[in-house]
């Protein structure tokens, strides 16, 4: 994987996140219990103020970006996708 990940300083991230590669998470994002992020090729930018509930999956081996104000559900696992700004995916909503 390349790249490290690069949190805004007012990002909260729980304490068993996992954050790996190259991922950008901009200013008042929350990155809670369970989160897995997997940039392994590509960049993922997850936006301001996005919300990445428990045991959200995002796993990308190209392109993939979340854009501004969003909040995924519990147990989400987007996959190969772009999410629109001021979005939320419930349970079983994501396309892949």
């Amino acid at each position: 994987m390349s790249g490290a990940p690069e949190l805004d300083p007012s990002v909260f991230v729980a304490p068993t996140a996992q954050i790996f590669g190259n991922v950008q998470i901009e200013a008042e994002s929350s990155i809670w219990p369970n989160v897995i992020i997997r940039a392994e090729c590509h960049h993922v930018r997850v936006g301001r103020y996005t919300n990445l509930q428990d045991f959200v999956m995002i796993h990308v081996g190209y392109q993939h970006a979340k854009r501004s104000a969003i909040s995924v559900r519990s147990r989400i696992m987007p996959r190969s996708t772009a999410v629109g700004s001021r979005t939320t995916a419930w349970s079983a909503s994501m396309p892949s």
